[in-house]
C-alpha cells in the first residue's frame, strides 16, 4: 500500500517536463520551483534537498514538526481563532502519508488562503 501510493506520486511527479517548473525560491541547499498543470488553478510546489542527520532523527523531526512546531507556529501566525483559521490533519493514511489542511491569514489586502499538503515519506 505504502509503495503503490509513493509510486503513484513519483510517477505523476516525474511527468511533468523539468521546464515547466518555475522558480520561487533560489535557497542553495533547498531550492523551491512551482508549476500549474494545463487548464488547473491549483499548483503543484516542490522542495528538493539532503539532509545530513540520521533516519532516526529526521523521522523524530518530522513527528515533532506534526504535532508541536506546526500547530505553534499556525497559532503564532494566524491567532488562536482554530474555528476561524484551522489547522487540521484531513486524514492520516498511515505513518509514513498524511492529508493536512491549513487556513493562513494574509498580509492586507489579501483575503485568507486554504492549504492542502500531503505528507508522503519513505
Amino acid at each position: 500500500m505504502e509503495a503503490d501510493t509513493i509510486h503513484k506520486v513519483q510517477e505523476e511527479l516525474g511527468n511533468i517536463q523539468q521546464s515547466s517548473w518555475s522558480s520561487i525560491s533560489d535557497d542553495l541547499f533547498f531550492p523551491k520551483d512551482k508549476v500549474y498543470k494545463d487548464g488547473e488553478q491549483v499548483g503543484i510546489a516542490r522542495c528538493i534537498g539532503t539532509v545530513q542527520t540520521s533516519p532516526e532523527r529526521l523521522l523524530g523531526w518530522n513527528f515533532n514538526f506534526e504535532l508541536d512546531y506546526r500547530i505553534v507556529a499556525h497559532v503564532k501566525r494566524n491567532g488562536p481563532n482554530a474555528s476561524q483559521y484551522p489547522n487540521i490533519v484531513v486524514v492520516r493514511i498511515n505513518n509514513h502519508y498524511a492529508i493536512f489542511y491549513c487556513c493562513r491569514k494574509m498580509p492586507f489586502p489579501l483575503v485568507a488562503r486554504d492549504f492542502f499538503s500531503r505528507a508522503i515519506f519513505s
